[in-house]
């Protein structure tokens, strides 16, 4: 059983608890898929696939009528533009007959299929206007969402919330706490695995993640002041 075949088995399903669908990712073949340096390689299989599950648009997990569950989320072709084009990524829940109609419609578009470790085939196709790509969409009876980056940036919490930035102490004891910090590099831009120690050195500064557990905090240190940060603010 392959990521591919995960998600054409959730969208069946449609919804379920959260046991239920970690037990049917550890009992597929998917423990060989991993790549090396894979910022999620040291967590369970299982939480790699949700986790690449949520972030491709696919499975919402602990949404309001789902708390201690998941659910599929509705088709969707995510549109972004960028660089004189617009690109349509295939998001939400998959059927057989749904993506021999979305490639059908799609031969006559750049057309790209993109393994990734740990979850489905990326799905992208490309445009020159998004009216041809929502019109495609309409045509295939899917969910459209136009400029999808500032669709997702308008439902972030706000940055001059109370409820969103609180001064607090990062993590300085204990066991098991994987701690990484952000990094801007020349040409890349990622976390980086540093020690509890290093993280609370009187001289760290930057943004800063702790989790353990699987539970994630985020912490963005700028001279003497701490804060944290709600986690869809950090990432």
């Amino acid at each position: 059983m392959t990521p591919n075949e995960l998600l054409l088995w959730l969208s069946a399903r449609k919804a379920g608890s959260w046991s239920q669908f970690r037990g049917a990712v550890e009992t597929l073949d998917l423990a060989n898929s991993s790549a090396e340096g894979e910022e999620d390689a040291g967590l369970p299989i299982h939480q790699r696939v949700r986790l690449n599950l949520e972030r491709l648009g696919h499975i919402e997990f602990g949404a309001a009528d789902s708390e201690e569950g998941w659910r599929v989320v509705p088709p969707t072709l995510a549109l972004l533009q960028y660089n004189g084009r617009v690109t349509g990524i295939l998001c939400g829940a998959r059927t057989l007959p749904l993506l021999e109609r979305i490639e059908r419609a799609a031969n006559e578009l750049p057309f790209e299929r993109v393994p990734h470790p740990d979850c489905p085939d990326i799905l992208r196709m490309h445009a020159p206007s998004a009216q041809i790509l929502i019109d495609m969409a309409q045509r295939e009876g899917i969910f459209c969402q136009a400029d999808a980056p500032t669709a997702l940036l308008s439902h972030l919490p706000s940055i001059d919330s109370a409820k969103s930035w609180h001064r607090s102490p990062m993590p300085a004891a204990g066991k098991d706490w994987d701690v990484k910090q952000f990094a801007v590099e020349r040409k890349s831009m990622k976390w980086g695995t540093i020690t509890l120690q290093e993280a609370n050195a009187p001289g760290a500064q930057g943004l800063f993640r702790f989790t353990r557990f699987q539970v994630s905090q985020h912490f963005l240190r700028e001279g003497r002041e701490t804060i944290k940060l709600p986690g869809p603010v950090a990432i």
